[in-house]
């Protein structure tokens, strides 16, 4: 599962802020470089590119494979353990991104309409909502119109994943 780098990056400036180390610094620098990376893709000749994105893939493999002396300093390498195989995978797929600022921005409208509309004082209301929300996302970006997707039977699937009894 692919996770947003200002998510890692938050995550390594928090623990930075408890507690300063050399392999926070790495840990944010190699992931700084991806991203750069990720910029220069276009104006890199292909051999270029392709070496340094092994050389991030050794540095990464090399940082993370040992663990860290307590629990507060093996929290990040850990994170970015447990996420090391799909860490750089907007790298390896052109329009995938770093980052899911955009989603998240997408999403921002649904989540304030919900709470203004009440939809989130009950768990059934809130899950209703998000599922809702989630398949008028996908069908706009689909170029689908919402309510003919919902009528054709098509998003039926979202009654099971409620899940909730009859009330």
């Amino acid at each position: 599962m692919k996770k947003c780098y200002a998510h890692h990056l938050k995550a390594i400036s928090q623990a930075y802020k408890q507690k300063p180390t050399h392999y926070l610094k790495e840990a944010r620098a190699l992931l700084k470089a991806a991203m750069l990376l990720d910029t220069l893709r276009t104006d890199l000749p292909p051999p270029e590119g392709t070496q340094r994105r092994q050389y991030l893939d050794q540095r990464a493999d090399e940082l993370f494979k040992l663990p860290r002396p307590n629990a507060i300093d093996e929290q990040v390498p850990q994170r970015l353990r447990k996420r090391r195989a799909c860490l750089f995978t907007f790298l390896d797929y052109p329009g995938v991104e770093a980052n899911n600022n955009r989603a998240e921005r997408s999403l921002r409208p649904a989540v304030i309409a919900r709470k203004l509309s009440c939809g989130n004082k009950t768990e059934r209301g809130k899950r209703t909502w998000e599922v809702l929300a989630s398949l008028a996302a996908t069908c706009s970006q689909r170029q689908q119109d919402f309510v003919e997707y919902l009528e054709s039977g098509a998003g039926s699937w979202y009654r099971s994943s409620l899940a909730y009894p009859p009330v």
